[in-house]
């Protein structure tokens, strides 16, 4: 498990809310995107081997996942839930489906 320190904590609560309003626009299921971030994030920390997360390792984190509404698949779809899960999974900012072995406990 890793501690998150508490500036941290806020930084990622302030993305993802930033994030869940062109979400909610673009038509996704934003509780399925966001817990797919927060799974991705949390791979990120434990392959990284971080005893505690800072705002200054969170960051590059945040950076790399973007602005997920906004990403195209190669079919040219562009909002709906399947199509951004499919962009954060081809570009490798997303772990496999199905794989919640070893999940660390998520800021909220």
């Amino acid at each position: 498990m890793n501690a998150w320190t508490s500036a941290a904590r806020d930084e990622l609560n302030r993305f993802l809310a930033t994030i869940r309003h062109p979400l909610e626009q673009a038509g996704a299921d934003v509780a399925e995107v966001i817990d797919d971030i927060r799974r991705h994030i949390d791979e990120e920390v434990a392959a990284s081997r971080l005893r505690v997360v800072t705002v200054s390792e969170l960051k590059p984190m945040l950076a790399r996942i973007g602005e997920p509404w906004n990403r195209e698949t190669d079919f040219g779809d562009k909002a709906n839930a399947g199509a951004i899960l499919q962009a954060l999974k081809a570009s490798g900012e997303s772990p496999s489906a199905g794989s919640g072995g070893g999940r660390n406990v998520r800021p909220r």
